[in-house]
């Protein structure tokens, strides 16, 4: 009988978790959407406001901006008060934010639009990164990440090629106003029925190490001992040269460089990004359970960031094409971004699991970061070397151009291979145990 009440009692818990699960995944999916449009109608805003690629760079990057700030009070906010309430606010000050983007007259409140869709997109991540850590065992922590960051990319490759072809049918406004509605929506769902960790749903379970709140430190001392942790550094450097290059490229200027330099349509174009972000996405899934299963994250961030660098030397050097090979190296930027799960489980497993949360916000901050700054970046290479150019009213770029911003993202990416031989081996969470074996063989 008690075997037949814990079964009903386990499958009840399992059909709750899946439940909040798919609220939270469903938001984040629409945060990737919105992160990664402007690249389908870069070209219309350029035209609709006769601005410049660095105006349109910064435009873009508010987004990240505020985005990267909010990152690690979002982290303190996931550790203090939990996801349910930092998730469903974020999520409804999104939809103002892209209710306002496309009602806006002007480039002022376009970029206030962007600005709160960033301001709420920040908590997103983190808070469904933290329902995580709480709701599923820590052995499977790699497997559960790719498959939120492989359904989360879904939104992003919607965001590319599906996206161009919905543009010829209808605006872009109204593509937000309807965003703008379903995140407000499901902002209040989320607070409805989401909650922080299985104890406050009537569970017994204990999915990861925990402490009670006599036990807690004051937040800034626990976020200074996260800053210390010297095993955070190199990772953090790692996933800017994997992650922040791709993001920069696919939520921006990867459609327009094809677009300005082979002629495509934005819907021809969009195909490369759109296998770029569809590989990062399908691809999270696959190195998340291949490095649980392997037991092992080192190789994995090692490889992933090798893969980064010489797929973007290949954009620059290579006499490559839009067709396969260009599609290729497009392809190779987005698999070795999906290096971003195992970036996170690393960085999950040298800190102590109540401060997992300040600790992937602290990441995640420099990745964004790194991102609002290479948007602008890349336009303002290709803006000073712009040859005088204009067609139907908006600059035209070459390749050359282009290539000036590439070498900026292979730089960053070379620096991350750097950092990658430097990351902690962290053996899924069992490091003190394999030292303690190393150890003991050696006497």
């Amino acid at each position: 009988m008690i075997n037949t009440l814990d079964e009903v009692q386990n499958k009840r818990f399992i059909r709750i978790r899946l439940c909040m699960y798919i609220l939270l995944v469903f938001i984040f999916m629409l945060g990737f959407f919105e992160r990664f449009a402007p690249g389908a109608f870069a070209s219309d805003l350029m035209v609709e406001f006769k601005i410049t690629g660095a105006t349109l760079g910064s435009i873009t990057a508010v987004y990240f901006v505020t985005y990267t700030a909010l990152q690690i009070p979002a982290g303190v906010l996931a550790d203090r008060v939990g996801p349910k309430k930092i998730v469903s606010t974020g999520a409804i000050i999104a939809g103002l934010g892209s209710l306002i983007f496309s009602l806006s007259p002007t480039l002022a409140l376009i970029s206030f639009g962007r600005f709160l869709v960033g301001l709420g997109g920040a908590t997103v991540f983190i808070g469904i990164m933290k329902f995580n850590t709480q709701w599923f065992n820590k052995k499977n922590y790699g497997m559960i990440s790719g498959v939120t960051l492989l359904l989360g990319n879904l939104g992003a490759a919607i965001s590319a090629g599906p996206l161009a072809v919905l543009l010829s049918y209808v605006t872009w406004r109204n593509t937000f106003l309807t965003t703008g509605v379903t995140a407000i929506s499901l902002g209040i769902l989320i607070y409805l029925f989401v909650e922080n960790s299985p104890k406050d749903a009537g569970f017994n379970q204990n999915m990861n190490d925990s402490r009670t709140e006599g036990m807690k430190e004051k937040w800034y001392k626990e976020l200074i001992q996260v800053f210390l942790n010297k095993d955070i550094w190199p990772i953090f450097i790692a996933s800017i040269g994997t992650n922040a290059t791709f993001y920069a490229f696919a939520g921006l200027w990867g459609i327009p460089l094809l677009t300005d330099s082979f002629d495509l349509s934005n819907k021809q174009a969009s195909l490369n990004t759109t296998i770029g972000l569809t590989a990062y996405g399908f691809f999270s899934l696959v190195i998340g359970w291949w490095s649980d299963k392997a037991g092992t994250r080192k190789p994995f961030v090692i490889g992933s960031s090798l893969i980064s660098a010489l797929g973007w030397l290949g954009l620059i050097i290579l006499p490559w094409q839009p067709g396969w090979s260009g599609i290729l190296l497009y392809l190779m930027i987005g698999l070795a971004a999906a290096q971003m799960v195992v970036s996170f489980a690393v960085v999950k497993e040298v800190v102590p699991s109540w401060v997992a949360g300040m600790a992937l916000a602290l990441v995640n901050t420099g990745v964004f970061l790194a991102v609002s700054l290479i948007q602008p970046l890349f336009g303002l290479m290709i803006d000073l070397s712009w040859s005088g150019a204009w067609m139907d009213g908006a600059r035209q770029y070459s390749f050359e151009n282009y290539r000036s911003g590439l070498w900026l993202t292979f730089a960053i990416s070379f620096a991350g291979l750097i950092a990658s031989f430097f990351v902690t081996e962290t053996y899924c969470g069992e490091k003190e145990v394999r030292d303690i074996q190393k150890k003991a063989s050696s006497i």
